[in-house]
């Protein structure tokens, strides 16, 4: 039997999740319950007064009504407060439970019944309660009823016949099979709305591995982005250098995984230096900082990116069974970013400082760090670094370019 009542309990208890949003919203109605009630009790008290000015009130109706003024002054400090979860539901139910106890000592039994399960049906409606409070509530209050019932504590004549008893045990039945059944529904609506976000927020990691996040959400808002002009930018290229030699020794998942590691540890240190991964081509790894946010430090952070770069390589070789080496190239200035593809998207930017940036890489050695004039003319005096013989570029003629000065 306990264990019967232990998994009734479990299938119909909901997460702290979800019982902290259905205890939000159950205080925000009675807050409107409540209000009404006091806003009720004094209208009609002030109706009666003036209506009955030459006479008196009895003290019942005063009672009555004072009543409702009381309790709801009373509900509406407890949705004010930082109470339990329960005292909203206690309140609401000792409420409801002194009025129909009026109506039962006042009224026809009939007409209590009705009072009742139309007070109990828009408590169902209204409120999300949970179903067990209820039930006890529900049975306590009958318990209660009938006490009265057979001890004949009554204000009216009425005789109570079986039908009648009958009657009110099975709307009571009805009452607690509704509010079972709108729990049943509200946790299954919960949990398709928590797998709904779940996966939303499963497919935003998916996009945010291929885009950046201001692209993504703008892309999820408008369905499109549009392609930006940034002014100020450093493209960073690194490429392992011995990439053939270990192709053409491991195989492909061993390969990859060494990609994977390595080329995982970069997008770290580049997301910790507010910078943004670009893509991966094989053995090149691109990135670039101070877009799709504006970032006036960008040849800085980039330039961090770099020398950490060669920091993890150097601290992988020491204890690698394969070790691997890179060299690094940068290059600042304008570049256009944009989404490329309709079905596939990739991420990607484009102008002659990124074609500028590449050439910086091809013409870096390995373990070194190669930046343009460019780059140079903006960290000059943040870091040491060698000058070196202009060279020819493809494209862009005689250069000058910097090795980054470690020591």
């Amino acid at each position: 039997m306990f264990e019967l009542l232990k998994k009734i309990r479990q299938k119909y208890q909901a997460p702290e999740d979800v019982s902290e949003i259905i205890h939000k919203r159950n205080r925000f109605h009675l807050r409107f319950v409540f209000g009404f009630s006091v806003l009720f009790g004094m209208i009609t008290l002030i109706a009666f007064t003036l209506k009955e000015r030459t006479g008196s009130l009895q003290a019942t109706t005063v009672m009555y009504y004072l009543y409702y003024i009381i309790v709801g002054i009373i509900g509406l400090a407890l949705c004010f407060t930082k109470s339990g979860k329960l005292t909203p539901s206690i309140a609401v139910f000792a409420f409801f439970g002194i009025i129909c106890g009026f109506y039962f000592l006042m009224r026809p039994i009939s007409t209590a019944i009705l009072y009742y399960v139309g007070f109990m049906f828009f408590m169902i409606i209204l409120f999300d309660y949970n179903p067990f409070v209820l039930a006890i509530s529900v049975i306590l209050y009958q318990v209660l009823i009938s006490i009265l019932i057979i001890c004949k504590v009554r204000m009216t004549s009425e005789t109570v016949s079986v039908s009648n008893w009958i009657n009110m045990f099975l709307t009571s039945a009805c009452i607690i099979y509704l509010a079972f059944w709108k729990r049943s529904g509200l946790l299954k609506k919960f949990s398709v709305e928590k797998s709904i976000e779940q996966e939303k927020n499963k497919s935003e990691e998916l996009l945010l591995n291929l885009l950046p996040r201001k692209v993504m959400e703008q892309l999820r808002d408008t369905g499109k982005a549009s392609p930006e002009h940034f002014d100020d930018t450093t493209v960073l290229f690194a490429e392992i250098v011995n990439f053939t030699e270990l192709s053409e020794k491991l195989a492909a998942p061993e390969l990859v995984k060494i990609l994977n590691e390595v080329f995982g540890k970069f997008d770290a240190i580049v997301e910790k230096n507010s910078c943004v991964r670009i893509k991966t081509t094989g053995e090149i790894y691109m990135a670039v900082c101070g877009l799709p946010v504006k970032d006036e430090k960008h040849a800085e952070h980039i330039i961090f990116c770099a020398k950490q770069f060669i920091r993890y390589i150097e601290e992988y070789n020491q204890t690698a069974e394969n070790k691997i080496y890179i060299r690094v190239g940068l290059n600042s200035g304008k570049v256009i970013a944009g989404i490329v593809g309709i079905k596939k998207y990739i991420y990607d930017i484009f102008g002659d400082t990124v074609n500028t940036a590449s050439r910086m890489e091809s013409m870096s050695s390995k373990m070194q760090i190669n930046i343009s004039e460019n780059t140079y003319n903006l960290v000059k005096d943040k870091f040491l670094f060698k000058k070196q013989s202009p060279i020819q570029v493809k494209g862009k003629g005689t250069m000058q370019t910097y090795l980054l000065d470690e020591e």
